[in-house]
């Protein structure tokens, strides 16, 4: 059984203040800074047996009519940490996104791996509703080499996608200071930012995926072992669901979700008003002119 989700690394530049800026004449590439830039999109497939199968980064390059470009990398092949270390694949896009071909190919990929170590056994995989992943003849091939791919409801991996939960998360907050002195190295030093960028993405990597996190979210994902009574209870948790039992903590969490409920009704009711001196307007409905001068008086 696996969980393969996608992760976007966004480079923020909220504590740096140093910018450093060069000539056009000279050789060295000027280091401007940027509020948000995407770094690289990590597709991880990791199993509930605490290991991670493989991961695929999405980089972006920039194609004209042709299907090849040159890209400006000079990626090595990292060190492995421990005697069997999971393949990891580049691929580039227009976008930097994960596209459907891009995750066929890597469906492809997988089942062949799969098959290898595997031979004659049948894999689970469980994913979001990204509508790359949808592609009727990768779900197809997947399936003739038995693999079969499982989407878990929609705005519900939050709740039932191991990946969601700690992982991710801890991912992108290693990632941060990884990235922002990996940036501050390529200024002072003129390395070329992408592969200073990808080594902090990988350290990164390494360091959050341990097979002690990836069985814990399983579990507390209730998704392996599998156990509904466990399921259905942080679904209700999630969304508000919940009855009085009797039991300290779920009254509690019961009157938090209230008080949570409450607030946000109130939220989308203040933001049905007017404010800023702006008119609310919506759609599909007539208006008076009146009305519209009253509002924008309020």
């Amino acid at each position: 059984m696996f969980n393969y989700d996608e992760s976007r690394v966004v480079l923020r530049f909220g504590r740096l203040t140093t910018q450093r800026v060069e000539a056009r004449g000279k050789d060295r590439s000027n280091a401007p800074i940027t509020r948000n830039k995407t770094v690289a999109l990590l597709l991880t497939i990791n199993s509930a047996n605490r290991t991670v199968f493989f991961s695929v980064y999405v980089l972006k390059g920039t194609y004209n009519e042709e299907e090849s470009t040159n890209v400006s990398s000079a990626l090595e092949k990292a060190p492995p940490a421990r005697r069997r270390e999971c393949p990891r694949f580049f691929c580039w896009t227009e976008t930097g996104y994960l596209n459907a071909d891009t995750f066929g190919n890597g469906m492809g990929l997988f089942a062949e791996e799969w098959g290898v170590r595997n031979p004659g056994r049948e894999a689970l995989l469980f994913g979001d509703q990204l509508g790359s992943q949808k592609k009727v003849e990768t779900i197809e091939s997947a399936l003739l080499k038995g693999v079969f791919l499982f989407l878990i409801a929609a705005n519900s991996s939050h709740i039932n996608q191991p990946l969601d939960e700690v992982p991710s998360a801890s991912y992108k907050k290693w990632s941060v200071g990884d990235l922002e002195q990996a940036t501050f190295e390529s200024m002072v030093t003129g390395t070329l930012a992408r592969d200073l960028l990808l080594g902090a993405v990988f350290t990164a990597e390494r360091r959050v995926f341990t097979p002690d996190n990836i069985q814990g979210t399983f579990r507390r994902c209730a998704l392996w072992p599998f156990n509904p009574v466990a399921m259905t209870r942080r679904c209700g948790e999630a969304t508000g669901i919940l009855a009085h039992s009797g039991i300290l903590h779920e009254e509690a969490t019961v009157a938090a979700s209230e008080v949570i409920r409450a607030s946000a009704e109130r939220t989308s009711a203040a933001a049905a008003r007017p404010s800023k001196g702006k008119a609310t307007m919506r759609h599909n409905i007539l208006h008076s002119p009146v009305d519209l001068l009253a509002q924008h008086a309020a």
